[in-house]
């Protein structure tokens, strides 16, 4: 079930992050980088009521921001932000 949720959320976030890989993990974690940055991640972790959105670096802060399930361009706007 968690897996579904994540690939229909990288489905609905693709579009938004041109550019960036998406990764569905098995707990349905959806994991976005970007090719020139390889020591930074975001994490869209599977919680059925909100998105909630995670940016890290490896060697600096973790910035996170809960967004309503539905707000994809907002988690997007944010992941491209930080990311």
């Amino acid at each position: 079930m968690n897996k579904a949720r994540g690939l229909r959320r990288a489905a609905g976030l693709g579009p938004l992050l041109p550019g960036y890989g998406l990764e569905v993990l098995e707990n349905g974690c959806v994991q976005v980088r970007r090719p020139d940055r390889p020591y930074g991640w975001a994490d869209i972790q599977p919680v059925p009521t909100l998105l909630d959105v995670s940016v890290r670096h490896l060697h600096g802060p973790t910035v996170q921001k809960m967004f309503a399930p539905d707000d994809l361009a907002g988690a997007a706007a944010f992941v491209i932000e930080h990311l």
